[in-house]
């Protein structure tokens, strides 16, 4: 599939095809050096939500349940661009209560998943340089994704989402994420209106997203090349979303490059020749569609990773025997490592895993394999620790208080390390953690500390 006409340059679609050949591997050349190199952000959208054979789109088929439900009238087959808009404004010409709408749509968006994964998702989550996904869809399609190919299916993925009065930022700036995740820009389903369904909806999201910006997220945004593949946004979207992820003006621009494969950008003329006119580092893939872009991005992927050299990169290796296991929430993975270097200088075999448990590991069998050979177990605990979310860091606590309840009691097997002001009582930490003494590292990795755990460790091992 030829695909690609640059926005902001000279390449012409319908010129000879050479020269539409030789412009389009050039524009994969840049694009696959830059994915590589872990320098871009995917944001997808609705078009690549097609699953089966003969290919069905998941909002049509989740229109037509919605529909029903409102009582009002939808074909599936209809051409329109957003069966969903299509439906809710229908609804919305009889009735005015509007939260009916998205009750509707959280009752039938419960049966997708018996749909199956869509096959872009699934190429998409293949590609492991993609850490950060962005999305414009509110379903649970692609963080499932994610999990399938990369965790046989376990609830890995970090999930987050903006709302106009719900807004939850990313944990960390990228390069510090230590799973896979996934930011709904346009919010995630629920009972309530904290998604888009509607044009209205989206103009809404944008205005919110302008006075509350999800700051790390932008910030990530601002610093990386982004993959705009299927999101099938109004030319005015386009132009929003665009320069929202942008720190200056449009035409002011430079440096980071915009990809875009999406079929409303592509039939609105209008809208390329404003990219073109204001030269906004936007690179329009003009030819096929988005799940043909995504098909021959996944192809290029396989061959480019077979033709590369084998050079496997493996997990973190298992502690040694006896070792001190330093457990931490990913906030605070500086610090840990910090704890983890000092102890090691003073000859202490401290270990994290600094990956995290990497994709294809299994995480409960690594984990407690790991706290089961240690013979002194560190929770470095703050206020990261309160998150209201599932983390990785709690079921390392589990499997240490676990193997504690076997040891004789001479045996002090956890020593928690308090880094923040985090209240000694606080009622989200374990009452097994909060019975326990923790030493206070406030004042810095001193030598006390070091002693502390020499000496604890020392003890654990004698006994």
């Amino acid at each position: 599939m030829g695909v690609a006409a640059a926005a902001n340059g000279s390449g012409d679609p319908s010129s000879g095809d050479a020269t539409a050949r030789a412009h389009d591997e050039a524009l994969w050349r840049n694009l696959f050096v830059l994915v590589e190199a872990g320098e871009v952000v995917p944001i997808v959208g609705r078009e690549l939500l097609q699953v089966g054979t003969p290919p069905t789109h998941l909002y049509a088929t989740l229109a037509q349940g919605v529909a029903k439900r409102l009582g009002v009238a939808f074909d599936p087959g209809e051409p329109v661009k957003d069966p969903l808009n299509t439906v809710a404004c229908r609804y919305l010409e009889q009735s005015d209560d509007t939260r009916q709408i998205y009750i509707a749509v959280f009752q039938e968006a419960q049966a997708l998943s018996n749909l199956g994964v869509p096959e872009p998702f699934r190429q998409l989550a293949e590609i492991d340089r993609f850490k950060l996904f962005v999305t414009t869809i509110f379903d649970a399609s692609l963080e499932t994704a994610i999990n399938t190919v990369r965790f046989g299916g376990l609830p890995r993925t970090d999930v987050r989402s903006f709302a106009p009065k719900r807004v939850k930022d990313l944990p960390a700036p990228l390069e510090s994420l230590t799973v896979p995740t996934v930011f709904h820009l346009l919010g995630r389903i629920s009972p309530t209106e904290d998604f888009v369904v509607t044009e209205e909806d989206a103009l809404e999201f944008v205005h919110s997203l302008q006075q509350a910006l999800p700051a790390t997220l932008f910030t990530e945004l601002y610093q990386k090349d982004l993959l705009v593949i299927g999101c099938r946004f109004p030319a005015w979207l386009v132009r929003s979303i665009l320069r929202l992820a942008r720190p200056s003006r449009l035409r002011l621009s430079s440096g980071r490059t915009v990809f875009v494969v999406d079929t409303g950008a592509r039939e609105d003329q209008t809208l390329i020749e404003f990219l073109r006119t204001f030269k906004t580092r936007t690179e329009v893939f003009e030819r096929g569609s988005p799940i043909e872009f995504v098909n021959e991005l996944h192809a290029r992927w396989l061959a480019r990773s077979k033709s590369a050299p084998a050079t496997e990169v493996p997990a973190s290796p298992l502690p040694a025997k006896g070792a001190i296991f330093v457990s931490y929430a990913s906030e605070d993975r500086a610090v840990a490592e910090a704890i983890a270097q000092t102890l090691n200088q003073a000859k202490l075999d401290a270990w994290l895993d600094r990956d995290q448990i990497m994709a294809g590991d299994r995480f409960a069998e690594r984990i407690v394999d790991g706290i089961r050979r240690s013979d002194l177990f560190i929770p470095v605990l703050s206020r990261h620790c309160l998150v209201p979310e599932e983390r990785y860091f709690r079921k390392e606590w589990a499997a240490a208080f676990d193997k504690a309840t076997g040891l004789p009691s001479s045996i002090q097997f956890i020593f928690p390390i308090v880094i923040d002001d985090l209240p000694y009582q606080q009622e989200e930490l374990p009452l097994t953690l909060r019975q326990l003494s923790w030493y206070s590292l406030t004042g810095g990795l001193t030598p006390e500390f070091v002693t502390a755990v020499k000496e604890r460790y020392r003890k654990n091992q004698r006994d």
